[in-house]
């Protein structure tokens, strides 16, 4: 697996979910971002152990498939520093990644084994993509939480206007909203 992006695109991703990650987590593919090349597109991904971030990537140069699981702070710290603007990743081996820059830096990092990562299903094709902003999400959350947890069946349907609102529990749950 080998991957080149923009350095700016790979350090906001890895902003938004270093922000999401507990680095102090007993277990260690929690403090790690998973990161996988599917369909020529980068997708990473970070738990805390009761919620899922994942963003995708289609602005990056891919070359095989497969995933890896890092330690999301070491990697940020990293790349934030370099000054390039294209930064290649080179999975090595199943223990080692390179990050390099042309012409001039290199290093390696120990990877994580990421079939500890936790693996939620997902299945958006069909759905329309929305954005929602944070006051918009707590107004969502400070509703519906108390639904949640009042409720025992394993799936919970309602509408919101026009949108129905589907819970999924898995090991963790997933919010889905859709046409």
């Amino acid at each position: 697996m080998k991957f080149k992006i923009q350095r700016d695109v790979l350090v906001n991703s890895l902003k938004n979910v270093n922000n999401f990650i507990n680095n102090e987590a007993i277990n260690p593919a929690l403090s790690g971002v998973n990161i996988e090349i599917k369909n020529s597109k980068l997708v990473i991904s970070a738990t805390d152990g009761s919620n899922t971030y994942r963003e995708i990537i289609s602005d990056v140069i891919t070359e095989g498939e497969g995933a890896i699981l890092v330690k999301c702070k070491l990697l940020f710290n990293i790349v934030s520093r370099l000054d390039n603007t294209e930064i290649t990743i080179n999975q090595i081996d199943d223990a080692i990644i390179q990050i390099s820059t042309q012409p001039k830096f290199s290093c390696e990092l120990n990877l994580f084994d990421a079939s500890l990562f936790p693996v939620i299903p997902y299945n958006y094709e069909g759905w329309n993509k929305i954005t929602l902003t944070y006051d918009t999400i707590q107004n969502i959350n400070d509703r519906v939480l108390p639904f949640i947890l009042q409720s025992t069946n394993d799936q919970n349907k309602f509408k919101i206007n026009n949108l129905k609102l589907q819970f999924q529990f898995i090991k963790f749950f997933d919010l889905n909203i859709y046409k």
